[in-house]
């Protein structure tokens, strides 16, 4: 029984299913201060549009290959479902919106896909944080606000910023725990910092969002309360992670 859960738990994150329940989280946040109702066909979309990227880009290399295990199988069958529900809806979309999809659809291609030399976008040196931050921002902010009956521009740039930071320092323990994996010149955020730099970087980054947040939305709101958690668990979650720990607590946790 605990090797059969373990085994569960394992498809589960890597199906990028817990991923996309993160992605979908942070969006449910922006519909709700865009006084938009989250609309479940929403909400799938993004969770739809989360999973297939993260598969693509985790699995992209595996999916051509012709021998394929069965749980790989399974992730496959996962992801063509979750791009023909996405494509299915992003006909309903606004214009505005298809067009931050397609933006994030563009990011995750050149992440993905070789280009020159046999190299992506995830490969140029000191770029591959900001590519995620952008990608995620492109759904968690972009199409959420873009939805909404009247596009807010100062929330807009507000949401930029707030989930920006939380996204760029979420990233952060991943870096952190491939250290010992990473290329030696991949010139990585943790590598050029340095574990206790790139960790004091990460709180600061949290307490100056936190305040912003506390600014622009007030200090007892529901928003600024629960951004409050997410961010003193972020910050005890950079404290104790290392390049030792075991994926299950950044994959898990840092999500």
């Amino acid at each position: 029984m605990k090797n059969f859960l373990k085994k569960l738990f394992d498809f589960y994150i890597n199906s990028s299913i817990h991923v996309a329940l993160s992605v979908v989280s942070l969006s449910y946040l922006s519909i709700a201060l865009s006084n938009k109702n989250a609309t479940p066909l929403l909400l799938i979309f993004i969770f739809c549009c989360a999973c297939f990227s993260y598969n693509f880009i985790k699995f992209f290399p595996v999916f051509l290959n012709k021998k394929k295990n069965f749980r790989l199988k399974l992730i496959l069958f996962i992801s063509i479902g979750c791009i023909l529900l996405a494509a299915q809806q992003f006909f309903n979309l606004k214009l505005a919106t298809k067009i931050f999809v397609f933006f994030g659809a563009i990011i995750v291609l050149l992440y993905t896909i070789p280009l020159k030399n046999n190299k992506n976008l995830r490969d140029v040196k000191g770029f591959k944080i900001f590519l995620v931050v952008i990608g995620w921002l492109s759904l968690v902010v972009g199409v959420p606000i873009s939805m909404a009956l009247k596009f807010d521009i100062d929330l807009f740039f507000q949401l930029l910023m707030i989930q920006g930071i939380y996204i760029f320092v979420a990233t952060i323990p991943f870096e952190i725990r491939d250290l010992d994996q990473d290329q030696p010149n991949a010139l990585t955020i943790a590598q050029i910092l340095g574990i206790s730099n790139v960790k004091l970087l990460g709180y600061l980054l949290l307490i100056i969002n936190l305040i912003f947040t506390f600014f622009s939305f007030g200090v007892f709101s529901a928003f600024s309360l629960s951004s409050a958690i997410s961010f003193l668990s972020l910050i005890l979650l950079l404290y104790i992670v290392t390049p030792t720990h075991s994926k299950y607590l950044t994959s898990f946790w840092g999500k």
